[in-house]
């Protein structure tokens, strides 16, 4: 029989099994994570402010161990919610939305907001209608609301595209005392993502950043002031090529810090996976025999997916992919269970109940928020984390 983990793996099953509730769990590498982010600040360009991503990261402790490394207290936040756990935490915190957000919800959020925590969140406008829904929100509220633009720098999901898009917006600037410009927002995550030959990185963000620029120009010319605003891009796939020379001064990184599957580029090699999905084993089972079906017996042995052993699991469907035991695979005929999923085992294989398999999540978000805990593996201990949730 084969060791059913490698010792990286073998160490968080005897932590578990020491100080775990044995209940599926998100774990969190801390080690792991000082490591990236100590390889992000050496790859960061100069001239260039850190801004976390709350939604990839939503962990207040975790937050606050980043923010201390990384040397910012500058978040992107993508729902309200999210607002009052930063500002707890952080009573400094510069806050930009990453998305717009309905104005319903911008006055719900500002029902609960003290004015200096006004003051320091900037809302996003996509569209001149937006900002003037803003505009008389402020009226209404006697508040100044701080506004940065969305630009499109080549993703093309939205946000101002032109000059002419941007001078829609300047008579809400202009005009309303409530409405103070509070910079730029362009998000570049096609970089990396469309794959080569349809897409060279390199050319991409050049082109991106000739986009910028030009939008920086239309600012200059339409008589904004840049005081106190800010030129926001970037993000995991992309912080690194940008450079000083470049028109941007704040870039917002997330989950590369903890590297989820999607993350997976020869541009962050240095960095390692530092989140995991864990669940406890319930049985063991030494072949399978499809139920009902005993004719298919004979061909079992021949078919991975079904073959050997396998064992249930507390749970299924986790966002993510096996990561160990090397070789598992989930069962073709009865592996899609969120109550009792069966994975078959590597021939050789060791694991058995009351031992662990682990996952590797596809995405932080959506994933860490989806459970109240993060176990967190600090050296040879393990600490709980809340986790954010909406």
């Amino acid at each position: 029989m084969t060791a059913a983990h490698e010792p990286y793996f073998l160490q968080w099953q005897q932590l578990l099994q020491r100080d775990g509730d044995g209940v599926p769990a998100l774990l969190l590498d801390l080690d792991r994570v000082r490591a990236n982010a100590a390889a992000v600040r050496a790859l960061w360009p100069a001239r260039h402010a850190v801004r976390l991503a709350v939604k990839s990261l939503p962990c207040v402790p975790l937050l606050r161990s980043l923010s201390a490394q990384l040397e910012t207290e500058r978040f992107m936040v993508f729902h309200p919610g999210h607002l009052r756990p930063v500002f707890d935490a952080f009573s400094s915190a510069d806050v930009l939305f990453g998305k717009p957000v309905p104005t319903r919800a911008v006055e719900r959020s500002l029902d609960a907001m003290s004015a200096h925590e006004i003051k320091r969140t900037r809302w996003l406008a996509d569209t001149p209608a937006r900002a003037g829904e803003l505009a008389a929100l402020a009226r209404s509220r006697a508040v100044a609301l701080r506004v940065a633009v969305e630009v499109d720098v080549g993703l093309h999901r939205g946000g101002a595209s032109s000059r002419d898009d941007l001078q829609g917006f300047a008579e809400f600037f202009s005009r309303e005392p409530g409405l103070e410009f509070a910079g730029l927002m362009g998000y570049d995550g096609h970089l990396g993502r469309i794959p080569w030959p349809l897409q060279r990185v390199k050319r991409s963000h050049a082109r991106s950043m000739q986009r910028y620029e030009s939008f920086v120009r239309a600012v200059d010319e339409l008589g904004w002031s840049w005081e106190h605003a800010v030129r926001n891009a970037g993000g995991s796939l992309s912080f690194m090529e940008y450079t000083s020379a470049d028109p941007t001064d704040d870039l917002t990184i997330g989950s590369a810090l903890v590297k989820p599957a999607h993350f997976d580029d020869a541009r962050l090699k240095t960095l390692e996976p530092a989140l995991w999905i864990a669940t406890p084993v319930l049985k063991r089972v030494e072949r399978f025999d499809p139920p009902d079906t005993e004719w298919l017996a004979g061909l079992v042995p021949l078919i991975e997916g079904l073959r050997g052993a396998g064992v249930y699991l507390f749970g299924g469907r986790f966002h993510g992919s096996p990561a160990s035991p090397a070789g598992m695979v989930a069962n073709l005929a009865l592996g899609d269970s969120a109550n009792q999923a069966l994975f078959q085992l590597a021939r050789g294989s060791s694991l058995t109940v009351d031992d662990w398999v682990f996952f590797r999540p596809h995405e932080s978000e959506a994933t860490m928020d989806t459970m109240n805990t993060v176990l967190v593996r600090d050296g040879a201990t393990l600490s709980r984390w809340p986790a954010l949730r909406l």
